[in-house]
Formats: structure tokens, C-alpha cells, sequence
């Protein structure tokens, strides 16, 4: 149905969701994580943006953080975040 529309889509492969992040991390016991905790592992990130390219490929032609990072609750987390995404995504 996209390439019949001639539409493109953009996929979120890293997890932004900060507040069940958070959530997970405090059932773990971890009250105040670093933000090494908080950002996702490049291996997991990497897995998921290959799953969305083998099911959209060229239809797929943007990718990054499922949302924004405002919220998140420091700029070094949200940084290490946008690194790891894009280190996974190129395969570094």
C-alpha cells in the first residue's frame, strides 16, 4: 500500500519512553539509575532497526528514537541515546 501511494516511513528503533524506563529500572532496584542504565544496549537497537529494514526496506527511509527526549532527565543521557542510536543503525 505505500509503494502503491508512493509514501516513505520513518520507524523508531530506540525506546524513549522515560517514565516505564524508569518504572522497569526501580522494579530492578535501581532508584537512581546512571544514564549508562537509562539508554538501551546498541546490540538491542541494532536488532530492531534490522527487523524494521528487512520488513519496510526501501520504504523505510528514516529511522532514529521512537520520541523525543525533553523529558529525559539529563542531556548526557539523551545524548549517549542519539550516539548509541546512530552508531547501531550505520552497524558501528
Amino acid at each position: 500500500m505505500l509503494e502503491d501511494a508512493d509514501k516513505q516511513i520513518r520507524v523508531g528503533v530506540t525506546r524513549t519512553d522515560i517514565d516505564s524506563i524508569l518504572a522497569e529500572l526501580q522494579e530492578n532496584g535501581i532508584a537512581e539509575p546512571t544514564a549508562e542504565q537509562l539508554v538501551e544496549r546498541k546490540e538491542n537497537i541494532r536488532k530492531r532497526y534490522l527487523a524494521a529494514k528487512a520488513k519496510y526496506d526501501d520504504v523505510m527511509t528514516f529511522t532514529g528514537p521512537d520520541c523525543g527526549l525533553g523529558s529525559w532527565p539529563s542531556q548526557e543521557a539523551a545524548q549517549m541515546l542519539l550516539k548509541r542510536t546512530v552508531d547501531a543503525v550505520r552497524g558501528e
